[in-house]
């Protein structure tokens, strides 16, 4: 028996073996498939990438069933080359037919591809973008399917010959009358540089405007651009329909190229259209190509990827990027452009407010990109991520670049362009294999590509997934410039070995929209819902197979299915047999959505209002980087900082607010009623209020003030650097007390109080921050004793001198040992968690209970309570989270080597990361040399500095000397206290993850008799190409005493307090009601209630 069952073990081993190391896919070469097709693009003087810059652009394919056998067709567009139809003929063997189709593009410049029964006889018909730099050959194409695979041009018949610059075109029912309404995504050639800087066009004047036509149902189309609100400018690369705020009517999503931003048009359900793009998403990417929406985390709301060309390994990342310019960044922002950043950004859809988690999900960096496709292709019940990529000539070569630049300052014109145009034809390609990132199903992705069968390179660009021979796996399918197409069978199936099952859906609507665009469906299984929607129109210039296949893990059932039909009817199904296709039939049966899938249900908080708590921070911009170039981030934009206490002696709580450099203080004082009143605290006004502790200070019973200066602003040493302490009197003024604190400055970062040596008053810890212009240098850590009212500088026992305080970016007293004396906790920046225990009022660095428990980490915040009722105090720490690029451990830490290293008086920071396995300096060669000018004798051109490694950029004995800063570890925690010094570290939650955690507040949000915790936090003082840490919508950790922190989404709890976020205040209103006060950099403070 025990034999038995080891042969019975090492054969599921074995199994389980082959289906995760087998190919999922495998790809058909053209003599196998029939399928030859190539977007040949051939180069002359006067056509190339520097006359027409989208020459490589290419173009799309179109997926559809066009002699309704069962069996999915496929349409090529090209670009120079005429485009092609190619008949599915069974067992993955395709026969071209064009010439029979009667279509013919030649001499047309096609790019996308959409895929529409635009006269409802059944049979798919076809329309094509088209564009191409002689202007005369714009006209978008319309091929009417004749029933016998032969086609007829009437785009002019029904009026949607549209002649702009067409990149793609999607169908759907935006006004929900029962037809196909037709959205034109257009781009122009413009003779400026697009990447420049201007105003806005936001009246519909300009050439890029995209274009709505309306279906008037009678066969004919009507421009209603103008009037539906579609205004916006926009170098349009991809469009998505979707509904994104889940009011069940079609969004839509357009992805914009250059500095145009991309444009969220929500449908306002009377026939317009808003952008709300600024209130929705709070940044996106730059040079925005393909696009996709779908629902990857399975949460019932639809996300959304675009795609950038942000390389993955070091060497093509230091041959195409320049330094990112913080008041080139300013200026945009001052223009109104939304914060766009050169990398793939990934929108997880909280509730119709998106967090872009890209960074963390691990999809940002796939080089020069096109389409994006999400799709279940291994039929696990995850969506996974296909992404196309490579481009002909590397034209981003910033040595290229280089040249082009110095070429043209000599000679004519003509022989300029000419030399220019034949070291542009020397130039290598992009070559490079597509992507497959495979779902792991806790919101990241794991990239499979060459595991899956992935390895070829290629030039693509439009892509679709189709299930081609009818198995129930999709097989992908990319459209390859100066190369054949590529076709991937999918083996899924083959290789499950029973382990994965399907059940692909067609559906048909009533007349008007008989293939139902614009539905969705729900699936419910043992293991959750899934949501497709249908809109075959998806990635970049194509369109995909229409049928939806949802996959089915082994031993799963489909207790529900589920169809909203686009005019917003509900209609349940029998639940289907698995691994059948199965035709549902408009015949709606439901009123409404079932809770179960909506997911409506009791909140937490809602957002409310206070009267005369309206507070704004206002601070004037300071740019840190011109004082370090290479800074990470900026330290001038961490306030405005809070602090709650009885300020006028009325019983009643009120709120002091820091001012930044050379604005005043607010002072928020509350009445009987829960109003609020403001006063000015000018006294501040000189200095940048960094923290601040509201106590009394010199026991007289009245609450004074203690003010902390910090910032970045100021010189070392300058007195503006004063801590301060305003007396409180009997009037509710304050005084300032100019001999209460040594005269010492110190770039404060964080105060607080506790009575350090159990005198019965006050003490002061004082953390100190970055040392203005000296990063990664810290200034002074240290205590405060108060001595009636006058305080006493005592010095921190550190275990050595050596290891002095880093940069503090939060502390906390607590009693960790239980003697009655309180001990410290500090967070450091770039430097790890220390703790002091209290020795009868001297503090004294000790270590936990278990060595390196904690690793080094941008540590922030410090958040105690004792979430699991055991007596002592637990600590949530705060760090950066996993959404950044750095992706440190413990053997490939984040560093900063800090030294003089041209020996010119002046030491430099210089930061490292780890990237493909090998430690590079994170800076470009043109900021590293404005940081150390004679490195450019060691790098003569750009080629030469991004082969280095930091090792062959800085020799030994250059970094041996060099101070080390390292961060091993950016996760955010849960430090579990289990007595005698020893912890329990637990990494919070992934969507804990998104953004720094910069405060908190403890409190039972279910009232389950445990302590939950509810968080704020965002950066956007970042440096500029890493951009804004602005991913946090604030967030809920509902705390389960035997499954840990549970995450509570936005949509559940009810709590949205996204935007540059600093800190949250609970504070108790005269009525016995608690609010959250929460405030935000240069922004309004948002206030939250319980329900």
């Amino acid at each position: 028996m025990i034999r038995w069952n080891l042969s019975y073990l090492i054969i599921l081993i074995f199994l389980g073996c082959q289906s995760s190391d087998s190919s999922v896919f495998e790809l058909l070469d053209s003599k196998s498939s029939g399928i030859t097709f190539s977007n040949t693009i051939a180069i002359s003087d006067s056509l190339n990438a520097l006359v027409f810059e989208y020459v490589y652009n290419g173009a799309g394919i179109g997926v559809a069933d066009f002699d309704k056998d069962g069996l999915m067709d496929l349409f090529f567009a090209g670009n120079q080359i005429p485009s092609q139809v190619y008949l599915n003929k069974g067992s993955l063997k395709f026969e071209d037919i064009t010439l029979k189709t009667g279509i013919n593009t030649k001499n047309i410049w096609c790019t996308g591809v959409s895929i529409v029964d635009i006269n409802q006889d059944s049979y798919p018909d076809i329309y094509l973008s088209v564009a191409g730099y002689s202007k005369e050959e714009t006209r978008n194409l319309l091929y009417v399917n004749q029933g016998d695979l032969t086609f007829k041009e009437e785009a002019k018949k029904y009026g949607i010959d549209d002649p702009g610059y067409g990149t793609q075109a999607v169908f759907f029912d935006y006004d929900r009358d029962g037809d196909l309404d037709l959205y034109v995504l257009n781009n122009a050639l413009e003779n400026f540089n697009r990447g420049n800087i201007k105003p806005k066009v936001l009246d519909g004047s300009a050439k890029s405007n995209d274009k709505l036509y309306r279906n008037e149902g009678d066969g004919n189309y009507i421009d209603v651009t103008f009037q539906a609100g579609i205004l916006k400018e926009g170098w349009g690369l991809g469009v998505s329909v979707s509904d994104l705020n889940g009011d069940g009517w079609p969004d839509i999503y357009v992805s914009n190229d250059f500095l145009s931003n991309d444009l969220m048009y929500i449908n306002q359900t009377d026939g317009t259209f808003a952008d709300e793009i600024n209130s929705r998403v709070s940044h996106q990417t730059f040079n925005g190509m393909g696009n996709d929406v779908a629902d990857y985390n399975n949460d019932g709301w639809t996300d959304i990827v675009v795609m950038d060309m942000l390389p993955m390994d070091n060497y093509r990342e230091k041959m195409m990027l320049m330094p990112a310019s913080y008041n080139q960044f300013q200026m945009s922002l001052l223009q109104g452009y939304q914060p766009q950043y050169v990398r793939n950004t990934l929108q997880l859809n909280q509730g119709g407010v998106f967090s872009e988690i890209g960074q963390l999900a691990g999809i940002a960096k796939t080089d020069w990109s096109w389409a994006s496709l999400f799709a279940d292709f291994d039929l696990d019940g995850n969506k996974d991520l296909f992404i196309t990529n490579g481009y002909r000539k590397d034209v981003t070569n910033l040595d290229y670049i280089v040249y082009t630049q110095s070429e043209s300052a000599f000679g004519t014109k003509e022989s300029n362009k000419r030399d220019i145009i034949s070291e542009m034809n020397n130039l290598e390609g992009v070559k490079l294999h597509n992507f497959l990132f495979q779902n792991q199903g806790d919101l990241t992705f794991r990239d499979q590509s060459l595991n899956w069968g992935l390895e070829l390179e290629t030039f693509s660009n439009g892509a679709v997934y189709a299930d081609l021979d009818n198995d129930g796996d999709l097989e992908l399918v990319t459209n390859n410039i100066d190369q054949e197409a590529s076709l991937f069978k999918n083996n899924s199936i083959e290789n499950s070995i029973g382990n994965s099952s399907y059940i692909r859906i067609n559906l048909e609507g009533p007349p008007g929209n008989l293939e139902a665009i614009g539905a969705k469906i729900w699936i419910k299984t043992a293991n959750g819902i899934q949501l497709l929607e249908k809109s075959p129109v998806r990635g970049y210039k194509s369109s995909v197979d229409p049928r939806l296949i949802f996959g089915v893990k082994r031993n799963e059932e489909i207790d529900l299915l589920l169809v909203q039909w686009p005019d917003g009817n509900y209609q349940s199904v029998d639940f289907p047999d698995l691994n059948t296709e199965i035709l549902v039939k408009y015949q709606p049966n439901q009123s409404e959505l079932p809770s179960i899938i909506s997911g409506k249900g009791q909140t937490y908080f809602e957002e409310t209002n206070i009267p005369g708590l309206d507070y704004r921070h206002v601070e004037d911009d300071f740019n840190d980087f011109e004082i370090q170039g290479a800074l990470p981030r900026k330290f001038s934009q961490d306030g405005p900082t809070t602090s709650t206490g009885d300020l006028n002696g009325d019983g009643l709580l009120d709120i002091f607010i820091g001012g930044s450099a050379g604005l005043a203080a607010s002072i928020y004082l509350q009445d009987q009623q829960a109003n609020f009143h403001f006063e000015e605290f000018d006294a501040s006004i000189p200095f940048h209020d960094a923290s601040a502790v509201i106590m009394d200070a010199n026991g007289d019973h009245y609450q004074d003030l203690v003010v902390a200066s910090g910032g970045s602003q100021f010189e070392p040493g300058s007195s503006r650097y004063f801590d301060r302490l305003y007396l409180g009197n009997k009037d509710g003024g304050f005084e300032y007390d100019s001999t209460a604190f040594p005269l010492h400055p110190n770039n404060t970062s964080v105060i607080k109080a506790g009575d350090i040596d159990l005198d019965g008053d006050m003490d002061l810890i004082v953390g100190g921050g970055v040392l203005p212009g000296y990063f990664p240098l810290a200034a002074d850590t240290y205590i405060l004793i108060n001595q009636s009212g006058k305080f006493s500088r005592k010095e921190i026992e550190l275990k050595s001198i050596a290891q002095k305080i880093g940069i503090v970016r939060d502390l906390e007293l607590s009693d960790i040992n239980k003697d009655g004396y309180l001990d410290l906790l500090i967070a450091e920046e770039w430097g790890k968690v220390r703790i002091f225990l209290n020795h009868n009022g001297q503090l004294k660095e000790s270590d936990f209970g278990q060595a390196d428990l904690i690793p080094f980490g941008w540590w922030c915040s410090i958040i105690p309570g004792d979430f699991d009722q055991d007596g002592d105090e637990d600590f949530i720490i705060g760090n950066m989270g996993e959404n950044q690029l750095f992706k440190p451990n413990r053997d490939q830490a984040a560093k900063v080597y800090y030294s003089d290293f041209d020996k010119n008086g002046t030491a430099e920071p210089i930061i490292t990361y780890f990237n493909q396995g090998i430690e590079v300096v994170k800076m470009p060669r043109d900021l590293l040399i404005s940081q150390i000018p004679v490195i450019k004798k060691r790098f003569p051109n750009y080629k030469s500095y991004a082969v280095a490694s930091l090792l062959e950029t800085f020799r030994e004995d250059e970094l041996s000397p060099a101070l080390e800063k390292k961060v091993e570890y950016a996760q955010s925690i849960y430090l579990e206290n289990l007595g005698d010094l020893n912890f329990n570290l637990v990494p919070l939650p992934i969507e804990a993850q998104f953004s720094p955690i910069l405060d908190g507040e403890v409190i039972d949000v279910n009232q389950d008799g445990y302590l939950d915790l509810v968080y704020v936090g965002n950066d956007y003082g970042m440096e500029v190409q890493s951009g804004r840490q602005d991913a946090s919508l604030g967030g809920v950790l509902m705390f389960d005493p035997n499954m840990g922190f549970k995450f509570l989404s936005s949509f559940k709890s009810g709590l949205t307090i996204n935007g540059n976020v600093k800190s949250i205040n609970k504070i108790k209103l005269a009525s016995g009601d608690e609010v959250f006060f929460n405030v935000l950099n240069r922004d309004k403070a948002l206030i939250y209630k319980s329900k």
